[in-house]
């Protein structure tokens, strides 16, 4: 039970912050900080359980920094392999893969509405 609480805190204080990142990198359309802003919200809705969603958001955040070819840095790979992996356990690799591809088709600056909504 603590650990559920601590995920729910930590998704409720990490969307509210990735939100305000992807405000601000799609004013200045900096697709790299789209991306972070991106893999930011893709772990927060992960760890509310919305596992479907965070691989679409980590897709689109791929899609992202491919266009621009600014891959991500070694040293930031740890949260989004973390997150992969957690989403993928909950999906499976089929459905994970699929979600993955359907983000990938997305847009860096328009989010879905459920990437919206509290967590």
């Amino acid at each position: 039970m603590g650990g559920r609480c601590l995920s729910a805190v930590a998704a409720s204080t990490a969307s509210p912050a990735a939100l305000e990142g992807h405000a601000a990198a799609r004013e200045t359309r900096d697709v790299r900080a789209l991306a972070l802003a991106l893999e930011g919200l893709a772990g927060a809705h992960a760890l509310a359980g919305r596992h479907r969603l965070a691989a679409e958001l980590l897709g689109t955040a791929a899609q992202a920094r491919r266009s621009v070819s600014a891959p991500l840095p070694p040293g930031e790979r740890g949260d989004v392999d973390r997150i992969t992996r957690t989403v993928r356990l909950a999906l499976g690799e089929r459905a994970c893969a699929a979600a993955f591809e359907r983000g990938a088709r997305r847009r860096p600056d328009v989010l879905p509405e459920a990437a919206t909504r509290p967590v």
